[in-house]
């Protein structure tokens, strides 16, 4: 995801410019959002690798609150468009 948003911002190619011609804005937001997106994955891989490693139970606690946050955020926003019964 970070890789994809980063490939999408600083790309000088046309692909998605030429499929989404309507709004710019709102294809610079979905890279950036992207961006955000695999930052938290790769916090929250990265917390739960060395909480494993070391053993360290706040790493540990960490990740599973993050975890509680992004499959909350899915249910909420999924349960509306009607993927979710």
């Amino acid at each position: 995801m970070l890789a994809l948003g980063i490939w999408g911002k600083v790309s000088d190619d046309n692909y998605m410019e030429e499929i989404v011609t309507s709004d710019k804005d709102a294809l610079n937001a979905t890279y950036v959002i992207c961006m955000i997106v695999g930052i938290f994955l790769f916090l929250v891989g990265f917390l739960g690798c060395c909480g494993a490693c070391m053993e360290n139970r706040w790493m540990l606690i960490a990740v599973k609150r993050k975890f509680v946050i992004l499959f909350t955020a899915n249910k909420i926003l999924l349960f509306p468009s009607g993927y979710l019964s």
